[in-house]
């Protein structure tokens, strides 16, 4: 059974033990701190392990969201847990990789992608 969780910034879809939080507007210095809390208070506080970004709405982020990003990553691997990005578009994809967050970020191309390396099909 799918349970589903819906904010004005992302909706939250459990898909088994894959959770996969759909950005619903851009990332930034004003809606990165309530992600952040929202993603702590769902997933991380409820000790969910696989977790899925997807990116397919959003299409601005700013270096507040990336610094958000790497610390939701670290709070997911230190319990055991893993993060996968996808669905960035052209932009997203500079973005990553100007900074290098694309070799320390797992980023997949597609929400299909992203499932199979969590371990769906």
């Amino acid at each position: 059974m799918n349970e589903e969780r819906r904010s004005h910034l992302a909706d939250i879809v459990s898909h088994g033990d894959i959770h996969i939080v759909k950005l619903l507007s851009e990332l930034d210095l004003n809606t990165a701190p309530f992600f952040k809390k929202m993603v702590k208070e769902e997933l991380i506080a409820k000790g969910k392990k696989k977790v899925i970004i997807d990116f397919s709405e959003c299409k601005y982020l700013d270096s507040y969201a990336l610094g958000v990003l790497m610390s939701l990553d670290k709070h997911f691997k230190l319990s055991g847990g893993i993060m996968v990005l996808c669905n960035l578009d052209s932009n997203l994809k500079r973005i990553f990789n100007l900074t290098l967050l694309n070799t320390i970020l797992s980023i997949r191309e597609n929400l299909n992608d992203a499932l199979q390396a969590l371990g769906a099909f």
